[in-house]
Formats: C-alpha cells, sequence, structure tokens
C-alpha cells in the first residue's frame, strides 16, 4: 500500500432529503474545528485507501472535471457549481427505491501534492431509538422510534467522486441500490456515463490467473504459483519498487522464454500491458504469509519465505503417492 499525504482545505455541505423530496443548500463552508477536521480527514482516508475506489474515463470537457476545476479557482462557482451538481445528483437518487437522505460533501483536497474536488455522499444510517414522551392522561410512556445519523467516521464509505483537477482523472466509488428489480449501480451508469477503467485489483487477478494457467501447461516451478507471486509482491514492496504485474510474470517464468511470451500475450489480450503499474491494498504482513490447505481438511500458515526454503515444513512425497507434511525444529506446540 503506497502511503498518500492527504490535506484538507475547505468543505461545502449540501442535504439531499429524499424523504421530502427537496434539496436543502448550505450558503457557508463548514467550520473546521478539531473533532470536525479529525472526521473528515478519516473519510478522505477513507476514500483514497478504499479497495473499491476506481477510476473511470472522461473526456477532458466532462462537466463534472470543468465545474471542479473552475470551484477550486473561484470561491463564487465553488458555490454556484456545488448546488448544480448536487441538483443533479438528487434528481437521479429520488427515482431509486429505498435512497436515503444523505448529505453531499464537496471537498477541495490535496493528494500527493495535487489539487482534487471530492464529492462524499454521506447517506444516513437508521437506527431505533428510545423516545419519552406524556399521553393522553398525562403519563410519561416510552416508545421505540427510529432516528437517522450520518455515518460515523469509522464506517466506510459507500459513495464519491474523485476529480484531479491537474491530470482531469476521475475516480468513484459505487453502491448498489435496487434498480428495475435488480441490485445495480447507478452513480457511473446514469450520471457521470464514463468508460470503466479496470481496477489494479483487476488486473492482479489478470495477472494471477494468467501465470497459473500458464504454470499449468508448462510446469516450470517446483512451488505454486500463488505462493511465488506473493513473494514477489511483497519483494516490491519491501524494495519500494513499481508493481509491475508483467514484470513479475517474466521473473517467474524466466527460465522458459515461451512460458513467459505465452503469458505476456494473455496478459496484454485480456489488457494488462507491459507498462501497466498496480498499487497494493493488502498489508506486506499478509502478503508475506501463505495457507496450506490439504485434502483432509488441515489448515497451515506460514510465512512465504519459510515455505520456499522449506524451514521449519517440508512436504514429502510418499510411495503411495500420497504427500506427508513434516515439521522441522519445533521447540513447542501451542493449541488455539
Amino acid at each position: 500500500m503506497v502511503d498518500k499525504t492527504i490535506v484538507l482545505n475547505r468543505v461545502l455541505m449540501h442535504m439531499m432529503d429524499i424523504e421530502h423530496h427537496q434539496v436543502l443548500f448550505s450558503d457557508g463552508f463548514v467550520d473546521l474545528n478539531p473533532t470536525s477536521l479529525e472526521y473528515y480527514d478519516k473519510k478522505l482516508e477513507k476514500i483514497f485507501y478504499h479497495p473499491q475506489l476506481k477510476e473511470i474515463e472522461l473526456g477532458n470537457f466532462a462537466s463534472i472535471i470543468l465545474r471542479s476545476k473552475q470551484m477550486l479557482e473561484d470561491e463564487e462557482k465553488y458555490f454556484e457549481h456545488s448546488k448544480i451538481i448536487t441538483r443533479e445528483w438528487f434528481e437521479i437518487a429520488a427515482l431509486i427505491q429505498d435512497m436515503p437522505n444523505a448529505n453531499l460533501l464537496f471537498m477541495d483536497t490535496r493528494v500527493n501534492g495535487e489539487d482534487y474536488m471530492v464529492i462524499l455522499k454521506l447517506n444516513y444510517k437508521i437506527a431505533p431509538c428510545m423516545v419519552q414522551e406524556v399521553d393522553e392522561e398525562g403519563h410519561e410512556v416510552m416508545r421505540i422510534s427510529q432516528r437517522q445519523s450520518v455515518p460515523s467516521k469509522s464506517q466506510n464509505v459507500e459513495e464519491a467522486i474523485c476529480v484531479n483537477t491537474e491530470t482531469n482523472q476521475v475516480f468513484i466509488i459505487e453502491k448498489k441500490f435496487m434498480i428495475d428489480g435488480k441490485m445495480d449501480y447507478y452513480l457511473n451508469a446514469q450520471y457521470l456515463k464514463g468508460e470503466p477503467k479496470m481496477t489494479d485489483k483487476e488486473k492482479i487477478r489478470i495477472m494471477e490467473k494468467s501465470i497459473q494457467k500458464v504454470d499449468r501447461q508448462y510446469r516450470i516451478n517446483e512451488f505454486e504459483p500463488s505462493v511465488l507471486i506473493k513473494q514477489a509482491l511483497t519483494d516490491c514492496v519491501v524494495e519500494n519498487k513499481e508493481v509491475k504485474p508483467a514484470e513479475i510474470a517474466a521473473k517467474i517464468f524466466e527460465r522458459d522464454y515461451g512460458a513467459q511470451e505465452e503469458c505476456l500475450e494473455m496478459m496484454a489480450d485480456l489488457g494488462v500491458g507491459e507498462e501497466d503499474v498496480v498499487e497494493l491494498t493488502d498489508s506486506v504482513e499478509k502478503m508475506a504469509r501463505c495457507k496450506l490447505v490439504t485434502d483432509t481438511d488441515i489448515e497451515v500458515i506460514l510465512s512465504v519465505d519459510d515455505y520456499l526454503s522449506q524451514n521449519h515444513v517440508r512436504k514429502v512425497v510418499n510411495e503411495d503417492g500420497s504427500i506427508s507434511l513434516v515439521f522441522d525444529a519445533i521447540h513447542e506446540i501451542v493449541v488455539k
């Protein structure tokens, strides 16, 4: 996971009152006191490290890009365009079944030195609560009601638009709602109408499947492709190198040129080229470990390095074709 420096400058908030079919506009920026700043900083962190944050391709003259640029350049445009975007988004959201009320936040943000307009949609959450009332006879009674509130700072971000006003890149986080009788996304399909780009997670999945398919055909390496991929990804992070799926595939098949070329061609046909660079969302600790699972439901978790070096654990093929796992130099076993 690549560290990002995220700095929040200003926040403007409008409300989508779906329940009463109205939009409530704010005429001033949010007061960024220590409490509110902590909340917004946490939300921005969740956006830019979100595993489902994906890029879509829009033309340089797309309205969301032009408006975002003007909002950061002119305070009057900040208010004007934020109201237009809120109204447009509201008109689509109001037609969707079970769409909750929401606050729409327009956040002037810098990420790694580049300017972004981040539009965060905070969908209200409904929770039961006890309400004390006085009945017709003057007695105090308690009844169960429902209370609407914005998500806490620790809850995940469900919907957002991030516009890099320097590169004209647009990234989104989407949530599925019931649309025409089925759960589906609406933000890009009905509002932004961009062309989805392949996510880093999808590129890694293509790399993994391509390597596994070619390995089944050529059987070049002693160890399983999944473990070798984990080792290569971990090495990239530890050595602070760019993570290029094509380079990882080439390294795994470096002993066989034919297998290497076949794997790279397969990846290219599926949209992952030699210059593609991905960011990893898994921690180094997670990638550095692997799990052995037997057909008898035994599971062993150990480090990738120990498995590849056969340190403490060895696989022994028996005469009848079965496999034994041999544990060496183990001083203590704890049952958890």
